[in-house]
Parts: C-alpha cells; structure tokens; sequence
C-alpha cells in the first residue's frame, strides 16, 4: 500500500500550484468564487468574503473558480471578472501557479539538506560478498569499508575496480574498516573468473552518510539542486520533441508506484521525489496545449497581437478537444501502466 503516499505529495503540489492562482487573482482584484481542495462532489465548506473554501471528495487535486473566466464580452464588462483585467494581470494569474511549484521545488531540498542528505564519502563500502569467492575466503563482510588496495588509496568505486584489475593473479591486500578498527586481509583476484562474480566476487557502492546543513547553505544547496533538476526536465523535453520514439511516459499509476518505492528509501527521497514532480507539473502546465495555463497564456498573447480578443466559444471549444485529448492520453499511459505493474 505504498502508492498510498502520492495522495499526500500529490495534494501538496496541487495545493501550492492553485494557491499561486488563489493569491494572484486576489492581488489583480479578481473575485474568486471558490478555492477548492479535492474535486467534487463536496464534503464541506465555508464562505469568507465571498469566496467559498471547499472540502471535496476526491482528494487528488484542486481547483481556483474565479469570475468571469469564460471570457465573454458580458463577463468583461463585470467588475472583478478574470475577463477584465488586462493581460498582463490574466497572464500572471495563469503562470502563478506554475511559479509557486517551481518555487516550492528548492524549499523541499532545503529541507532535504537541513535534516540530513544522502551524502558520499568518495569510501568504497562493500554491500555483497558471494559464497566460494577469494573475497569470502578473505573474510571481507558486507558493510567494510575499503581504505586501500596494495598500499594504494582507494577514493571511489572506479579507482577500487582500476586496481583490482591490476593485480589479477597476484596476492593483494585489502586495508579495511569494520566497526572502527582497522584491519589487513590478504586475496589473490582471479583473472578468469565465473560470469557474473568478478575478480574477488564482491558487490560495491560509494559509501554514503547523513549530513546536515546549516540553514543558509541548505538554501543554496536546495536552490543550486532544483536549478539542475529544472534543466535536465527541459533538456529531457528538448530531446523528446527531437526524436519522439525515444520518449517513455509514466502516468499516474505509475507514478503512485515510483512514490511508493521511494518512499520506503527514506523521507530524504521522499522529498527530492516530490521536487522533481512539483517542477515537472510548473514546465508541463505552460506547456502552450489548449487546456493548460500554457494553452490559456498562449491565447492572450495571441489576442495582444491580433489588438482584440477572440470568439470566447471558440476559445471555449479549443481547451475543449484539448482536454479530451489529455485524459484520452492519461487513459492510455495508465493502461499501459497498469498493464506494466509486475515490473515497476
């Protein structure tokens, strides 16, 4: 039941994008009708200055109901409509909510740094150590750390494998730690050995602490990470739309399914998880598709070039057909997932 944990990553990147719409419509005067948490059917709400705070069913998303967002003539001439503001107010009531994620990603890893992050050492820490291998007979155990090979320093996995491969056939010793102490154990790397054992017939990874930062340098840090984060993604999309049939979408099955797995690592993932989906949801939703705040943005930079709006019905029509094609490509992607369950 792992999945479970996207509800609540899920509600909380919702929440920040559709509190970025909230806010802003406020600031430009707009009147918001409601600020919804879930999707109807409604459980509860209340009414402040005439905006309803709603409490909904379905708790995987939610939703900014604002005055006059059809966009017709009789809305422009409403006062505190969406509609009748100018376009740069429209245009930032739409980004807000692509911005708020974008500027939630860095606060997450700050978090990240400020509990403790993942962190390695440059040590080469042995995970596995098979049965009838030089590395067993040694007497090397899951968990030593290796210092040196033959005298040499060890400073990470490549140099580890480097050196190895060196002394195949010769007596070597391993310096290693276990628990503290230091000690010295003799082996002779084999230079033909069985498929999938390797030279001494051990499993390696870069050994890796909790650190913990001071507030200031878990900003930056946060702030440096999230900024590679938001690259690689464009990157990612750059690639895509330059060869398609390379491209491999996960829908939100499979990513309830990924949430899980991460989140049995540890809350540190968790969270760097939830960095990475909230910039992913700030660069799709600008995306220029009718139906996203990208396709509506793009649609008042349309009108800012033509001097005038466009036919509301058609516009209305447009987000239309392009949300139908979202949810039938949803559709499709979380059949393929689900189909694909075995092997997430």
């Amino acid at each position: 039941m792992t999945w479970l944990w996207i509800i609540p990553v899920l509600l909380l990147l919702v929440f920040v994008h559709e509190l970025g719409h909230f806010v802003t419509a406020k600031l430009a005067g707009i009147t918001v009708r409601e600020f919804g948490f879930g999707y109807p059917p409604r459980l509860f709400g209340f009414t402040y200055k005439g905006t309803i705070y709603s409490f909904n069913v379905l708790p995987l998303g939610g939703f900014t109901r604002m005055e006059g967002e059809d966009g017709t003539e009789a809305a422009a001439m409403r006062p505190g409509s969406f509609a009748s503001k100018s376009k740069r107010a429209r245009t930032l009531v739409l980004a807000a909510g692509s911005l708020m994620n974008v500027a939630l990603a860095p606060l997450l890893l700050m978090t990240v740094f400020l509990i403790g992050a993942p962190t390695p050492t440059g040590r080469v820490q042995i995970s596995l150590v098979q049965p009838a291998t030089p590395a067993s007979d040694a007497g090397l155990q899951p968990g030593d750390v290796v210092t040196e090979v033959q005298g040499q320093r060890v400073h990470g996995a490549r140099e580890f494998r480097d050196q190895v491969q060196f002394r195949l056939g010769r007596p070597t010793n391993f310096t290693i730690v276990r628990g503290g102490q230091t000690v010295t154990l003799t082996l002779t790397p084999r230079e033909h050995p069985p498929e999938g054992q390797g030279a001494i017939g051990i499993a390696i990874r870069e050994e890796l602490v909790n650190r913990q930062y001071p507030v200031w340098t878990a900003f930056w840090l946060g702030l440096k990470q999230a900024a590679g984060i938001f690259a690689n993604i464009w990157l990612g999309l750059i690639e895509y739309i330059r060869g398609p049939a390379a491209a491999d979408f996960v829908g939100p099955v499979g990513i309830a399914t990924v949430t899980g797995q991460v989140a049995q690592l540890g809350p540190q993932y968790l969270l760097e998880f939830a960095a990475f989906l909230s910039l992913n949801l700030a660069i799709i939703n600008l995306i220029p598709f009718p139906a996203l705040d990208g396709g509506r943005i793009l649609f008042v930079l349309i009108e800012a070039a033509r001097g005038r709006r466009l036919d509301p019905r058609k516009e209305g029509f447009v987000h239309l057909i392009g949300m139908a094609i979202l949810l039938l490509f949803i559709a499709v992607v979380s059949w393929h997932d689900l189909l694909s369950l075995p092997r997430l």
